[in-house]
């Protein structure tokens, strides 16, 4: 509720295997640093996903997108909602 009544939200989705590829070799996260961090990575996913899409005003599928045209993808949807320059 807060997130919402502070600003907009967006939820960067991204698919298992696109997020394991992307955070796997990480040593700074101990949640993934086990044997089976696929399958922690899935739960996660199971638990929060609801959360996420309840809360985001745009969800954005960033699997095949850089970083650079995620930001231009907001930047749009902030332009052509919000008349943000």
């Amino acid at each position: 509720k807060i997130l919402t009544e502070r600003g907009i939200v967006f939820y960067l989705r991204v698919d298992l295997d696109a997020q394991y590829d992307r955070v796997h070799t990480f040593r700074n996260r101990p949640l993934l640093n086990t044997s089976n961090a696929k399958q922690v990575l899935k739960q996660m996913t199971i638990l929060r996903e609801p959360l996420y899409q309840k809360v985001a005003q745009f969800v954005i599928d960033t699997n095949h997108l850089s970083v650079f045209q995620v930001v231009a993808e907001i930047q749009e949807i902030l332009r052509s909602k919000f008349n943000y320059n």
